[in-house]
C-alpha cells in the first residue's frame, strides 16, 4: 500500500468515473493509494478517511463553507473543476449580488461569465488551493487574470476524461462501453442538456430557489431558463420521434444530461425499435459509435469533434444561455427538414462540413481543452504528487477528527464538543448510540440505491480496459471496497473505492 494516501471526489459516474480512475490508476503505479470518493458521502468519508490530499471536482459558492472546514484541518487540497472550461456569457441583471463582487464582476458591463457568478467569494479558500489543474492555458489566462488563483496556483494538465478520447485509450473506451455494442448502426446520438428543468435529484423549483440562494441569481432569469429549458427538452424529443420515423435503418440513442430525470423522456418518445432512451456510460464510448451527433448548448459537441464525429443542433429550439464553444463545434439546421438532409447526407456518406466550419471546430477544440494528447492525467498525477511531496501542510488528525463528530452528531455546538470528547476518550468510536449504549451504524445509504452509485467491481472493469490499452509492466493496479481498517476513529459506512499497486 502506498505511504501517500490521496483522496479523489467523484460526483456522477456517467461523466467522471473513468477519468479519475485513470488519474488514480497513475498515482497508483507513483505508490500513492488513492481513495475514489462519493461526492454526496464526503461530509463523512472525507474525514474518517484522513487523506493526505484531497482532489476536489469544483471549487464554488455552493461548497466553499465545507471547504473552509479543510483549511481548518490543514487538509491540503486541490481542484480540478468537472466544468473546467465550458464557460457562458450571461446579461448582467441575471444576478443579484453585483455589489459583493465588485472586484471579480464589472456592473458596467453588459454581459458576464457564468463561472464569475458561482465562483468561491472568500479569498483565503482560494488562496488555500494547493493546485488548481486547468483544462487549458485559457482557463488559466481567465482564472489569472479576474485575480481569482495566483499564476503559480494553476496548473495547465488537461482533464482526464478527454485522455479517453484519444487514439492511446480509445481502445479502452470502447471495451468499457461495451454495452453499446447491443444497439446496431449506424447509430445517431441524441445529447439532451436540460438539468435544471428535468433534474434527477431534485425538483425545477428546488433548483431555482438553489440558484437564487446560493449563487444570488435573479428569480426571474432562472425561472425563464427552466421555461426555455422545457420547451427544448419537449422539442428535442418531438424531433428524436420525427428522425426516427424517417430513418428506420439508423438507431437513434436519446441520452439525458447526467444530473436529467430520464422519467420525463418515457412519456414524450414514441415506441420505436430504432429509438431508445438511454442512460448509461460516459460519453466517450457512445460517441465512437456514432454517426452524427445532435445537441443544444452541450459540451459533448467539442468531444464529438475530437473523435471527427459530425455535430448539429436545432437551430428552431430555444437556448436561454448560449454556450459558445458548443456553437463553435456545431452546425445549425434551421428546421426538422433541415435537419433530416444533413442526417441523409451523413447516413450516406456525402457530408462534408465546409472550410470555415472545420476552421471553426479546431477554434472550440482549443478553447475548451487544449492540445488533447492522452497525457492529461499523467500531467495531473505529476502535479498532486509534487503538493503531497511538498509537505509544506500535513493534515491534522485530531482536526479531522473534529470535524467527523461534528458533522455526524446533532445540537448546538458545546453538546458536539462534549459528546466528541467523551466518545473520544472513552474509545466508543463515532457511531456509539448514548440511548441504546451500542455502535448504531446504518448497514444501507440512500445513496447505495442512488445513479451516483459506483463500486469496486465497476472500478476494476474499467481498470482492467485501460491495462488492455495501455499495459502497467511489472506493477498490478487494482481496486478494492474499502474496509473498517482503511478508516479512522471507528467509522463503519464507508463506501469508497481504493485503487492502489499490488
Amino acid at each position: 500500500m502506498g505511504d501517500i494516501k490521496i483522496g479523489l471526489v467523484v460526483d456522477n459516474p456517467y461523466r467522471d468515473l473513468p477519468g479519475m480512475v485513470l488519474l488514480a490508476r497513475e498515482l497508483a503505479l507513483q505508490g500513492a493509494c488513492c481513495h475514489l470518493i462519493p461526492y454526496n458521502l464526503r461530509d463523512t468519508e472525507v474525514w474518517s478517511l484522513a487523506p493526505d490530499f484531497l482532489l476536489l471536482n469544483f471549487l464554488r459558492k455552493i461548497n466553499e463553507d465545507w471547504t473552509l472546514r479543510l483549511v481548518e484541518a490543514d487538509l491540503p487540497f486541490g481542484v480540478l473543476d468537472t466544468e473546467g472550461s465550458v464557460f457562458s456569457p450571461i446579461p448582467t441583471w441575471a444576478v443579484d449580488d453585483l455589489a459583493t463582487a465588485e472586484h471579480i464582476l464589472d456592473k458596467n458591463q453588459p454581459e458576464i461569465i457564468d463561472y464569475l457568478v458561482t465562483v468561491a467569494r472568500k479569498a483565503e479558500i482560494r488562496q488555500s488551493v494547493a493546485c488548481y489543474l486547468a483544462w487549458s492555458q485559457g482557463v488559466k489566462d481567465f482564472l489569472v487574470s479576474h485575480g481569482l488563483y495566483n499564476a503559480n496556483q494553476v496548473k495547465v494538465t488537461g482533464s482526464p476524461r478527454t485522455d479517453m478520447l484519444t487514439p492511446r485509450f480509445r481502445a479502452a473506451a470502447q471495451k468499457i462501453s461495451n454495452y453499446a455494442e447491443d444497439y446496431p448502426k449506424p447509430l445517431v446520438l441524441i445529447n439532451a442538456s436540460f438539468p435544471t428543468a428535468n433534474p434527477a435529484f431534485l425538483t425545477a423549483q428546488q433548483e431555482i430557489d438553489l440558484m437564487v440562494k446560493a449563487f444570488k441569481y435573479n428569480r426571474k432569469f432562472c425561472e425563464d431558463s427552466v421555461k426555455t429549458q422545457t420547451v427544448s427538452l419537449r422539442g428535442i424529443a418531438r424531433m428524436a420521434n420525427d428522425l426516427a420515423q424517417a430513418f428506420p435503418q439508423a438507431t437513434f440513442i436519446l441520452r439525458p444530461h447526467p444530473f436529467e430525470s430520464t422519467n420525463t423522456y418515457t412519456f414524450l418518445l414514441d415506441d420505436r425499435p430504432n429509438l431508445k432512451l438511454i442512460k448509461m456510460g460516459t460519453v466517450d464510448g457512445w460517441l465512437q459509435r456514432a454517426s452524427a451527433l445532435i445537441q443544444v448548448g452541450s459540451s459533448t459537441a467539442v468531444e464529438a469533434s475530437v473523435l471527427s464525429v459530425p455535430v448539429f443542433t436545432p437551430g428552431w429550439l430555444p437556448l436561454h444561455v448560449p454556450v459558445p464553444v458548443s456553437t463553435l463545434a456545431s452546425v445549425e439546421a434551421a428546421d426538422i427538414e433541415s435537419m433530416k438532409s444533413y442526417l441523409f447526407k451523413v447516413l450516406h456518406n456525402q457530408y462534408e462540413p465546409t472550410a470555415e466550419k472545420k476552421d471553426q471546430i479546431q477554434q472550440a477544440i482549443a478553447q475548451s481543452y487544449g492540445p488533447i494528447d492522452g497525457l492529461a492525467y499523467q500531467r495531473a498525477a505529476h502535479e498532486i504528487l509534487a503538493v503531497c511531496r511538498s509537505a509544506k501542510v500535513q493534515r491534522n488528525l485530531n482536526r479531522c477528527r473534529t470535524q467527523l463528530f461534528f458533522t455526524m452528531i446533532s445540537g448546538p455546538k458545546w453538546r458536539r464538543k462534549l459528546r466528541a470528547l467523551t466518545c473520544s476518550f472513552g474509545h466508543l468510536g463515532i457511531h456509539w448510540n448514548w440511548a441504546k449504549l451500542k455502535n448504531d451504524y446504518r448497514k444501507k445509504l440512500p445513496w447505495d440505491q442512488s445513479e451516483k452509485r459506483f463500486d469496486a467491481v465497476q472500478t476494476q472493469q474499467i481498470l482492467d480496459a485501460i491495462e488492455t490499452a495501455q499495459p502497467s509492466g511489472f506493477r498490478t493496479v487494482k481496486a478494492r471496497q474499502s474496509m473498517r481498517a482503511d478508516y479512522h476513529f471507528g467509522y463503519r459506512e464507508g463506501r469508497s473505492v481504493i485503487i492502489e499497486s499490488m
